[in-house]
């Protein structure tokens, strides 16, 4: 096998709390993919490590694992998919926001990285791999310079329950808000209306780059694999060209639990004029109701 072959990897982008989690653990379990696990991006510097992936194909154990993974269950010590920060940012050095910068710009970098996904795939015996990092959401043009058959599947939720679910995680203070040179944390404001701006600002960032995608590129609301789980992870395989598995279709839940509507418990009267002001015509534009 060619060391530095990779076809048609996919990447996964979304604003986060969009439900990129969710669907990447579910796709991991596709007979035919592999992914920066918890293992690989610990020990980085031991691509042999990704040997521990093919766990998952071993009888009895493997379905264990699948089912720790799709529904985020199992100890810390289970392998499960990984946004592998430290192999990107780390090992291979790729910066987190790149903007309009391509493989010319970074070469080292996309070589480290090109090498990393490889190496995964050798060691795994898989024929695609899929990556889901938020950070990614502003590389696009980066990593489809590097990857120029890659697919992107983009997640999109309501803003609203975007920015209601990311003040509810501890590490929210570290957001980076990059066109103020600051984190969230630093900001001596309310953190919705911040974030509400910070889903347009992402949002908005991934469909201008939409166009240059071109047909490997697809979005689809969390929304509808929260109702239909299953018709829309199969909708989604046959785009990515990837051969129907019906064992690993039957696997997955028929739908999740619907956290859409929390918002418009615990958002304040000013808070949910605050989001029709910041993102009404976004929301309107994309198809919600700003009721």
């Amino acid at each position: 096998m060619d060391l530095l072959k990779i076809e048609k990897p996919v990447f996964i982008i979304g604003v986060a709390r969009s439900g990129t989690t969710v669907f990447y653990n579910m796709f991991a379990t596709h007979p035919d993919v592999t992914w920066f696990s918890n293992y690989s991006n610990f020990f980085r510097t031991f691509p042999q490590t990704a040997v521990l992936h093919r766990l998952i194909d071993m009888p009895g154990i493997g379905e264990l694992i699948k089912q720790n993974i799709i529904f985020q269950k199992g100890s810390k010590l289970t392998i499960r998919p990984n946004e592998g920060e430290e192999i990107y940012h780390e090992m291979c050095g790729v910066p987190f926001n790149t903007d309009m910068a391509e493989e010319k710009d970074f070469p080292e970098q996309a070589a480290k990285l090109r090498q990393a996904i490889a190496a995964h795939l050798k060691y795994t015996g898989k024929k695609t791999f899929i990556s889901k990092q938020t950070a990614n959401n502003r590389r696009l043009h980066l990593l489809n310079s590097i990857f120029p058959d890659a697919r992107f599947v983009h997640i999109v939720r309501d803003g609203r329950a975007v920015a209601r679910s990311l003040v509810k995680e501890k590490w929210w203070r570290d957001i980076g808000i990059w066109w103020l040179n600051k984190t969230a944390g630093e900001m001596d404001t309310d953190p919705i209306p911040l974030f509400l701006e910070y889903w347009k600002r992402v949002h908005d960032e991934i469909v201008q780059v939409a166009p240059m995608l071109g047909n490997r590129y697809i979005e689809f609301r969390y929304e509808d694999l929260s109702l239909d789980v299953q018709g829309t992870i199969r909708c989604l395989a046959d785009f990515l060209e990837w051969k129907t598995d019906e064992r690993f279709i039957a696997r997955l839940p028929k739908s999740l639990p619907n956290m859409n509507f929390k918002w418009q418990n615990e958002f304040t009267t000013i808070q949910k004029k605050q989001a029709v002001k910041l993102i009404g015509r976004k929301l309107h534009q994309i198809g919600y109701n700003l009721d």
